[in-house]
């Protein structure tokens, strides 16, 4: 039982269900409200690890991490 309820699917799906049902008692502007506010915080973090992302990715196809790495330790 513990297994199930462990899985990352799993306790999302029912985090979901949860937000679902007390969105619900909430109304629609204070849902859309907490909503809003969630985003906003979310989206930052997104564009942080797009960016990360990006960054990664161009220095891995220009070889310029190997090279910083071979310069910082020499």
């Amino acid at each position: 039982m513990l297994t199930f309820l462990g899985n990352p699917n799993i306790v999302l799906l029912i985090g979901v269900l949860l937000s679902i049902f007390s969105g619900r008692k909430l109304g629609s502007p204070v849902l859309r409200k907490l909503v809003e506010k969630a985003m906003r915080r979310s989206g930052v973090v997104l564009l942080d690890l797009c960016g990360g992302g990006a960054l990664w990715a161009t220095l891995a196809m220009t070889g310029a991490g190997e090279f910083l790495a071979d310069f910082s330790c020499n």
